[in-house]
């Protein structure tokens, strides 16, 4: 039967094994398939239909391991299949779990057989092979071999490479109907993390269309609800063709923060992948996703950016060489470099098992790849301190790697003012020793009051095939000499309720500084809650330089632009924000202006606008604006193509980040790689608003002193009298007024109360006649900004 063809590979496999993996294991036995259907045929392709068949029989054939499910509907209606392998395939376990899928473009066949040949070797090794049947009781391991149901059967409806449809070298993207006569979404460009820059077209009739929005497509929308409910270590995308490893970031030349473990990764599965295809250049080269061209809003960078899931793009058989300088038949008509002869499907599948095993294999830990792996611990993470004073750490050192080696450790960054010293400076350790460094960190007589951080670096040095870097950060807390603060309002608590009539109203100060402290100035003052307004927070005319902002370069060395204050082009002065070089922007750019953060936790609503004019290549120069939540940035504006002359008012409506502790928003310019002369994007007049309620002042600010000296620690009590008059909500605030505080945070306290004409509950003190009110509204941004420095 054709099955058997398929262990011929499982034969030749079990003499491969130390290849395989990292760790030792027990050969592959050979193992007697099951005989029926030619389903199980990998010396042709699969059609839509016939995978479906292979997903189900699979499915009845070894129950008690696979699981097949339905993760979604196409827009023509197809399911979208994943299958599960795993000893215990109804329950989600508490085991690493590994995520394989293909055909994101419709036309790259071969993706789809490397998912089937790698699913069928697992299940039928299963109790006959000790290694295979470990991974499977120990891992979860998930299938989609068609994301793009309706453009592969596009492509062609059944299985023959020579015979797919409507254009050379076949049909890309999936079959969504855009509305203006086209077709199609391109998949790997309509992920949300960067989606819309550069490598990702706005045209719907291109090969590389990005959608709508991200997840614009019932497919990705799939992919990312399914990827959502679980925990993948490795994520791998089978692409075709160019034989590359790719591994995030796709969107720019910087490298990701676990660039060490993708490239060791990427080299053991470059190392494993054999050349039974015959190709004329063998070998898969791994490498960074922008080392090959610039890519936005593709599934690696999303898994990666998004779920910290170790994600790689495998582009398989064949080399572009092979069909531009070998001319190889089987990439030669009637075939093509994405539609190879039949006769290269099990051996391009026996090519890259070995690679697939061995993510599976590495899944419990990946960083055992790193040869110099190692780990730095220090009992806490956070110390007091004053100035002038040395504080010494106990920090433990493990080699954790597979070979002897020598640490450096040493001080890391730290603010002026701080030194950081250890003893032994270097220690060599074998695998699985520990050692202890003590670690002494000096705050000097002029660290910076306040929180700062400093780092033990701890560097792995000789005979390391690759030096590594590991930092441990300490957060130090220098007292401040002068810092007077609010530590309490004893009389009333926040959010109750009172009658009306006099009220005292007492408040505690504390001195946490080390100077000493008398005739301390404390006012108090009584606001009653006005109605919710708009009110400004942040406010840039783009005259005053860049300090409010990151300015971020995303492309590195592909182009010189910047973002910067351009002189003479402003709305309401005379510059205005501007993203280019010389007198035009460049091809190739990706360039951030980000806002630093701000607390949106206590506001009713928000709202950011701006003034602009754009003159970009259309289609090709974008202009976006992106919001960040605390955890993502999403895309909520884009604009490109000959926009207005004169400066236009926008405006954004952030009602959905109410409540958001970490809000920020950031102004993206791409362009892709057509070089253009015109002036690209103005902005000027930038304005966030947060919709809070008004206050009113009805009463004070009434000052009262503290009396005598208050040493480091000490608190005096305060007292105040004030008659509410009439009921309502008000806001009792507390402030204390020294001049030369270095901790502002703590000078105000805030509690919300509210008094009532008659209160059965509690007697109180009286009810004087009524006093008219001020009414009018005095707009603070205490309440908002109270506490969180960041947002001043």
């Amino acid at each position: 039967m054709r099955w058997t063809i398929v262990l011929i590979g499982v034969i030749i496999l079990g003499l491969m094994v130390p290849h395989i993996f990292s760790r030792g294991s027990s050969e592959f036995a050979y193992v007697e398939p099951p005989t029926g259907s030619d389903i199980f045929d990998f010396t042709t392709y699969h059609s839509y239909n016939e995978t479906v068949r292979f997903l189900q029989t699979i499915s009845s054939s070894y129950p008690n391991i696979t699981k097949l499910v339905s993760i979604g509907v196409t827009f023509e209606g197809r399911d979208i299949w994943a299958m599960k392998v795993s000893d215990n395939p109804g329950i989600e376990e508490d085991e690493p779990e590994v995520f394989f899928s293909g055909c994101h473009h419709a036309r790259e066949w071969m993706t789809t057989e490397v998912c089937l040949y790698t699913l069928a070797f697992l299940v039928d090794g299963y109790s006959s092979n000790s290694t295979i049947t470990d991974l499977v009781d120990n891992r979860q391991i998930w299938f989609v071999p068609v994301v793009n149901p309706d453009g592969r059967v596009f492509d062609s409806p059944g299985d023959d490479p020579a015979d797919h449809s409507y254009q050379p070298y076949g049909w890309r993207k999936n079959r969504f109907d855009n509305g203006d006569g086209t077709f199609g979404v391109d998949l790997n460009r309509n992920y949300d993390y960067m989606w819309g820059g550069v490598g990702a077209s706005r045209v719907t009739d291109s090969y590389t269309y990005r959608g709508t929005e991200p997840f614009s497509e019932n497919e990705t929308s799939a992919i990312r609800d399914f990827v959502g409910v679980h925990d993948f270590v490795f994520a791998v995308n089978y692409h075709s063709y160019s034989q590359l490893i790719l591994y995030p970031w796709g969107y720019t030349f910087n490298d990701t923060a676990d660039a060490l473990v993708f490239e060791q990764v990427g080299r053991g599965m470059s190392e494993r992948i054999t050349n039974r295809a015959g190709s004329s250049y063998p070998g898969y080269v791994p490498q960074k996703g922008s080392e090959l061209y610039y890519l936005s809003g593709v599934a690696d960078d999303w898994h990666y950016g998004v779920h910290g899931t170790f994600s790689f793009c495998v582009e398989l058989y064949p080399s572009l060489k092979d069909f531009t300088i070998q001319q190889d038949p089987a990439v030669s008509m009637p075939y093509d470099i994405f539609h190879p002869r039949p006769d290269k499907v099990l051996p391009v599948c026996q090519d890259n098992l070995p690679a697939a095993l061995y993510l599976m294999d590495i899944s419990d830990d990946p960083y055992q790849v790193l040869e110099d792996r190692f780990s730095v611990s220090v009992g806490t993470d956070r110390i007091q301190m004053n100035r002038s004073e040395m504080r010494t750490l106990n920090a433990t050192v493990t080699n954790e790697g597979e070979a002897e080696r020598t640490f450096d450790i040493t001080g890391g960054s730290c603010p002026l003012g701080f030194e950081i010293g250890s003893q032994p400076s270097s220690l060599s350790l074998v695998p699985g020793e520990s050692a202890n460094v003590a670690v002494s960190i000096y705050a000097g007589p002029v660290a910076p009051s306040g929180c700062s951080d400093v780092h033990i670096r701890v560097t792995a040095g000789e005979g390391n095939m690759d030096s590594s870097e590991r930092e441990y950060t300490i957060r130090v807390e220098v007292g401040c000499r002068s810092d007077v603060g609010v530590g309490s309002i004893d009389s009333h608590a926040d959010g109750g309720t009172y009658a009306l009539g006099n009220h005292t109203v007492n408040s505690t100060v504390r001195n946490h500084g080390t100077e000493n402290i008398s005739d301390l100035d404390v006012s108090m003052e009584v606001l009653e809650r006005g109605p919710l307004i708009y009110m400004p927070v942040f406010v840039d005319n783009a005259e005053s330089g860049g300090n409010a902002w990151s300015i971020i370069d995303l492309d590195g060395c592909y182009s010189p632009d910047t973002w910067q204050l351009r002189e003479g082009e402003g709305r309401s002065g005379s510059s205005a924000w501007w993203c280019g070089s010389g007198n035009a922007y460049s091809a190739n750019t990706t360039q951030l202006l980000v806002s630093r953060p701000f607390d949106l936790s206590e506001v009713e609503g928000a709202n950011l606008t701006f003034h602009h004019r754009y003159t970009t290549l259309p289609l090709s120069g974008f202009c976006t604006v992106d919001l960040y939540d605390g955890r993502l940035w999403t895309t909520v504006a884009s604009f490109d193509g000959y926009g207005p002359v004169e400066f236009t008012w926008y405006g954004l409506n952030l009602s959905e980040y109410a409540g958001c502790d970490d809000f920020r928003f950031r102004f993206r310019f791409n362009s892709d790689e057509k070089y253009d002369t015109n002036n690209g994007w103005f902005i000027d007049d930038i304005l966030l608003t947060v919709k809070a309620y008004a206050e009113v002042p009805v009463h004070g600010p009434e000052v009262a002193q503290t009396s005598g000296t208050m040493q480091q620690g000490e608190c005096q009590q305060l007292d105040w009298n004030y008659t509410f008059a009439a009921a309502g909500e008000y806001i009792i605030r507390i402030t204390t007024l020294l001049p030369t505080d270095e901790n502002r945070a703590n000078n105000v306290l805030d509690i919300n109360i509210t008094i009532v004409s008659t209160l059965t509950a509690r007697k109180n003190h009286g009810s004087p006649d009524p006093k008219p009110l001020n009414v009018q509204h005095h707009i603070t941004r205490s309440h908002i900004l109270r506490g969180h420095c960041r947002a001043l």
